[in-house]
């Protein structure tokens, strides 16, 4: 039923060089809200990678009402290719059963290629300055609540989340030189393929020479129209010459 469960795929580099699929199921409330218990397995073909502990799916109140969804987030590490990804879903107070399963393409952010972790559009982006624990939605040091219907409404704020991996290092400072170029973009009419073309809203945003690696930011959306956007993130590495490019669609209603 994708009315009642919304899946979510985000990926990051992880310590060990293979790629932290970070899965986010959206559970439409009901009138009784129950314990949900959720597990999962990636599975490329003979193997299979498990999240089977009772607390490899977590939530909190900040995940209690996301776009009207109750989210329920884990995490593993696992080489990059191409996976089935298959969830068991329990109601705790029925004991009601359920299951889904889909495709997805897992990244390969291995060493020797400049590449960006994708854009993550968020409910909720905030700092988390000393955690004393391990809460769902971390991601380093950040909190991000991912937005699991990537509609707006007018005046309300964009934010999104994103890492640079692999970037040169400037030999006089042995930190990253980037050049952060931000790009909004509205849809204008559809070609015949049925997808639509894009133009530019303004000029572009460029922050030059910047070092940090995790980028986090929030955007309002006063005064913008009703329709549909695409933010693009170009960042070029001062010191190689590579770039590297993103993008994620919205809509604002």
């Amino acid at each position: 039923d994708t009315r009642r469960f919304h899946t979510r795929y985000d990926f990051f580099l992880a310590a060990d060089g293979s790629t932290s699929v970070v899965l986010t199921l959206a559970i439409l409330p009901s009138d009784r809200e129950p314990d949900w218990k959720v597990f999962a397995r990636l599975s490329p073909g003979g193997a299979s990678f498990d999240l089977a502990g009772v607390d490899s799916f977590r939530t909190s109140p900040l995940g209690s009402d996301v776009d009207g969804f109750r989210l329920y987030q884990g995490r593993i590490s696992v080489p990059p290719g191409l996976y089935s990804a298959y969830f068991g879903i329990q109601n705790g107070a029925t004991r009601e059963l359920f299951s889904l399963s889909e495709r997805l393409t897992v990244p390969d952010f291995r060493e020797g290629t400049f590449a960006l972790s994708g854009i993550t559009l968020a409910a909720r982006l905030e700092l988390v300055s000393n955690p004393e624990s391990d809460p769902p939605f971390l991601v380093g040091r950040l909190l991000v609540i991912p937005k699991m219907e990537t509609v707006y409404k007018t005046g309300s704020d964009l934010a999104y989340y994103f890492q640079v991996y692999h970037p040169g290092k400037d030999p006089k400072t042995g930190d990253a030189s980037l050049d952060l170029t931000y790009e909004f973009l509205q849809a204008a009419s559809l070609q015949k393929t049925g997808q639509p073309t894009y133009q530019p809203m303004g000029k572009p945003l460029l922050f030059e020479s910047q070092a940090g690696l995790v980028h986090g930011y929030a955007f309002p959306l006063t005064g913008w129209p009703a329709g549909e956007f695409m933010l693009q993130i170009i960042v070029k590495d001062r010191v190689t010459g590579r770039t590297s490019r993103a993008e994620a669609r919205f809509s604002v209603r």
